[in-house]
């Protein structure tokens, strides 16, 4: 769906935005309001699970090094 948007904002000339939720659609919005301010996630919350199920790291975890 972000992508969607995205090549949909290319075509109508529509650069410096990005694709954004804004309840349950996919909306246009100005960079600058993209980036206006600190937005706080909940470090337990879905967004932070999905994302280490998928393999991205936060560099809180440990983990153990091998020299072998």
């Amino acid at each position: 769906r972000f992508g969607v948007e995205a090549v949909e904002m290319i075509a109508a000339g529509q650069f410096g935005r990005m694709a954004a939720l804004r309840a349950s659609e996919i909306v246009p919005v100005p960079l600058a309001e993209a980036v206006d301010g600190i937005r706080l996630v909940p470090p337990d919350g879905e967004l932070v699970r999905s994302a280490r199920a998928l393999g991205i790291s936060f560099g809180d975890e440990t983990r153990t090094v091998y020299n072998l």
